[in-house]
């Protein structure tokens, strides 16, 4: 429906120099029933200050402050709280919408019926434009085939590619109904939701549109979450990996992931770990592949046991899935000691 609110949930940290373009840019919408909902996690710079000055001139603009610093899983969440729209859009606050993003996804969503609905991305390096060559490749697949929902073809690994929570419209009804929330206080927030949006919704399309515009950031002293490898960044790597095996245990039971799948994910969770390791900087980079050769037998182990097919029936748990849950708790009590 054409008076349908759409809620865009920005979360906020130490983005003053970025801010006002984000913020313009959802105002100047061509789809004009929405809300923005900015959520500060406790940003120490003026972002505040350019969030109350966008207050004053649109009253559609919201601001919520956290007491501390919870990362950006925790600000989305904030925002889901206290959102009215029957439909949600995530803005990073140092990116952008093309005028006509929520007019395209909104037509699209209601039209489908699809419980979510992605467009492409542009980058935005030092003003020059060009696609996000992995996300428009991914898409442009799904496009060609005979039946667009992307939830038909779960065997087939690109749509792993397309996790980001932005570049999205999703229905307000479908996330409640799962109760899907971001993890808190850590990075890879988006991962562990991702998987979760994959593994649960049964119809997700896409367009052939530009609907978001991530920008590179240019200033070494406040990196974007995406630019830097740090320390806490590897230990919350633990931390979705775990969330993530627990999630597929329980969805493998219930038979909404098979098997494979839960498979090929594994082996991509250990292979852009092990990746990711390397992009540390020298003065970490001793520790984090000490963590990771620490690690890895472990969840080997962990992901090679799910990856077994298990009995789908309600009335019987699986022996094996009895194993995996063992097993992770007693992974879980090794590491406390």
């Amino acid at each position: 429906m054409p008076d349908d609110l759409i809620s865009i949930i920005i979360p906020v940290y130490n983005v003053e120099a970025y801010l006002d373009a984000c913020l313009r840019s959802a105002r100047e919408q061509t789809y004009g029933n929405i809300e923005i909902l900015a959520v500060d996690d406790c940003s120490t710079d003026a972002s505040v200050s350019v969030i109350e000055r966008h207050m004053r001139d649109d009253p559609r603009v919201r601001l919520f402050r956290h007491d501390r610093n919870r990362k950006q899983g925790a600000a989305r969440n904030t925002g889901m709280r206290h959102a009215k729209g029957r439909f949600y859009m995530f803005l990073d606050a140092d990116d952008t919408l093309p005028h006509d993003a929520a007019e395209k996804l909104h037509r699209a969503i209601t039209s489908s019926g699809a419980q979510v609905v992605m467009g492409k991305m542009l980058w935005n390096s030092n003003g020059r434009i060009y696609p996000v060559e992995y996300i428009d490749k991914a898409i442009d697949h799904y496009l060609s085939l005979p039946d667009r929902n992307i939830q038909k073809h779960n065997k087939d690994t690109r749509r792993w590619n397309l996790c980001p929570p932005t570049n999205k419209i999703y229905d307000a009804g479908f996330l409640k109904g799962y109760s899907m929330w971001f993890p808190e206080d850590i990075f890879w927030e988006d991962m562990v939701f991702g998987i979760q949006l994959y593994t649960l919704a049964e119809r997700m399309t896409a367009i052939p549109d530009f609907v978001y515009v991530r920008t590179e950031r240019n200033d070494a002293g406040n990196p974007s979450t995406t630019q830097h490898v740090g320390r806490k960044k590897i230990e919350d790597r633990e931390t979705m990996m775990e969330l993530i095996l627990v999630f597929l245990i329980r969805q493998q039971h219930s038979g909404k992931i098979s098997a494979e799948e839960c498979r090929k994910l594994s082996v991509r969770l250990l292979s852009t770990t092990e990746r990711l390791v390397r992009s540390v900087p020298p003065e970490d980079r001793e520790w984090a592949e000490e963590w990771f050769l620490r690690h890895k037998p472990w969840y080997k182990m962990a992901y090679k046991l799910i990856g077994t097919p298990i009995s789908l029936r309600k009335d019987k748990p699986s022996r094996l899935g009895r194993i995996c849950l063992a097993f992770y708790c007693a992974y879980k009590n090794l590491r406390k000691k």
